[in-house]
Order: structure tokens, then sequence, then C-alpha cells
């Protein structure tokens, strides 16, 4: 079935909250502020959903970088507060800085709080409060309030004390990658150990406490990615560790998923990398594991519809031979 995509309108109107309330098309609108630079409102026809962005335009090491940055959802965001916020980023693409990262780096600021003895409780109440309710569409920032009330804030060595044995039909985890990037100075938070061999000791309990927790015939998903020794350059082989240990907990390695990201950033990355015959990475590993016996999944999985309808772009393929 074809759809036909919704026109989209495009004009200038300043976006006063009387405006704001007021506005309602059949049509996807762009209205551009006609006060501030690149200030604009997308109205969505389909959900009646209003949106502010800014677009902007930066020049950085002789690149033209053009982002369009959303502020907030309406009426989350009122208008005369993303119109301040247009103005603030307006003024700090003027001085050389994008907003966009400075926006994410006063995020990780706020998350790592400067007293670390904080609860993390507080802190993802101050997330969901100054962030998710401003800055993510109602939907999303709806489902990170339900998911944060289900939430246990503890040591992931701690699982076998929240989770009884043999009850969860499901794992999934994307662990610290050791020292890649460091989420505290404290001194029992994994990416803060001062060897990976420490590091991968905090993982293993967390794993195997985890793994005991799970039913059997289920799976678990673990995103994972090898990382560089920062003092050899040589990779530590992550991913086999990862491998291994669940294995050693009695799961079959199953399936070795893909996951692209970071793609359009390569070229730009590519120059300094090749420097020291470093190959841009641009992916991470999804770790499929299975706890039970392999040979029954068909009949403890009921069948999944798969579309394939723009699968013969690719040609054919016989999957390897695997069945």
């Amino acid at each position: 079935m074809t759809t036909t995509p919704i026109p989209c309108k495009y004009f200038k109107q300043k976006l006063t909250a009387d405006y704001l309330a007021r506005v309602k098309a059949d049509t996807d609108l762009q209205v551009s502020d006609t006060e501030v630079a690149g200030y604009h409102l997308r109205y969505a026809a389909k959900t009646g959903g209003k949106v502010f962005y800014l677009h902007y335009v930066l020049r950085f090491d002789g690149k033209r970088i053009e982002r369009n940055m959303k502020l907030g959802s309406f009426p989350e965001l009122t208008a005369p507060a993303a119109r301040a916020e247009a103005i603030k980023c307006r003024g700090l693409v003027l001085g050389g800085v994008d907003p966009m990262l400075e926006r994410k780096e006063r995020l990780r600021r706020m998350i790592g709080e400067q007293d670390k003895k904080i609860p993390f409780k507080v802190i993802m109440e101050k997330y969901l409060e100054e962030h998710s309710k401003v800055f993510k569409k109602p939907e999303t920032s709806r489902k990170e309030f339900q998911m944060a009330r289900k939430h246990i804030c503890d040591d992931g060595r701690n699982v076998a004390k929240h989770v009884e044995p043999e009850s969860q039909d499901f794992l999934f985890s994307c662990p610290p990658y050791f020292d890649l990037e460091v989420y505290s100075d404290r001194t029992d938070d994994a990416s803060n150990q001062p060897t990976y061999g420490e590091f991968f000791g905090i993982l293993d309990k967390a794993f195997s406490d985890a793994i005991a927790c799970l039913k059997d015939n289920s799976f678990a998903a673990i995103v994972v990615a090898n990382i560089r020794d920062k003092k050899t350059g040589a990779y530590r082989n992550f991913v086999d560790d990862i491998i291994r240990l669940f294995q050693r907990n009695g799961m079959s390695f199953y399936n070795d998923i893909v996951l692209i990201n970071a793609f359009t950033s390569g070229p730009l990355r590519a120059e300094r990398n090749m420097r020291n015959r470093k190959v841009v990475k641009t992916h991470q590993n999804v770790l499929v594991f299975y706890k039970g016996d392999i040979g029954g999944i068909r009949e403890n999985f009921s069948d999944t519809d798969v579309f394939i309808d723009h699968l013969s772009e690719y040609g054919d393929d016989d999957d390897n031979g695997e069945a």
C-alpha cells in the first residue's frame, strides 16, 4: 500500500502564546518566527503535535555544520520560554559554540551532579522534570516517567537481592566500556576501576547473578564493542570476554547482530584515525545468548512475521547455509 505524504506548508509568523494556542491545520506546517533567525515551529497535522526548533549554521575547522536543534514541545515548553531558549542558543552560535553540544554537556553535568552523595532517585527526578518533560515528545516523556517508577536503583552486583532466581523472561544490558567513558569518581563504579581486570570482575559478578535470575528457555541480548587499551592502542577483546562469561554461566552464544551507528561521522574521523592506521569504527555488537535447549526454540516460541518487501534489492542470499 502506498501512503501519500501530507504536504508541508512553510510561512512566517511571530510565535506568540496566542498563536500557539490557536494553530491548527489539515497539513503539516513549518512556521518560522519573524524575529529570531532560525527559530521555528513544526506542526504535525496527524497528531496535532507542536514542536519548537532552532536552525543554525556553524563553521568549524573550515567545515560547514548545519543543525536543526529541538528546543521542546508545546505546551510543556511555553512560547516565552521557547523564545528565550532560542535567543540564548543564537547567542552561543554567534560566539562559535554549538548549542546542541553545549546542552549535552549541561545534561551530563546535571546527571553527574557535583555532590556524588545525592541519591540516584533524586537525580532521576531532576532529569525527568528538567529535561525529559521539557525537551522530549509528550509520549516519550510519559514512557520515561513510567519506566522510572519500575527501576531499581542499586549496584548491578546486588541484582539477586531484588530479583527471584529463574523468574525473568529476558535480559538486556549495554555495560560500560571500561575507561572509554568514566561516569563518576565512585570507587564502586565499573568505569572508574584502575585495571581492566577489576572492571571485568564487577561485570562478571553482575551478569552471573543476572543469568541466574533468567528462566529456562529465555534469551539475553548484550550490546558491546571492542575497546582499545589507551596506553598501547591494541584492542582488549572485550567482546570475546563477554561471550566467554555467558558461556561459562551455561548460556549458548546464539546470534551476533551488527548495530550500525556513528556512520555519517566516519569520514570526518577517518583522517585522524588513519594517522595511526586505525580503521574507523561505526558499529557495536549485539550478542544474543540462549539459556536452555536450543533444539526446543521452535517449540517454545511462536512464528514471527518477517517483512521481505525490499530484500530483493540486495540479491539472493543463502544465509551462508544456516537454517
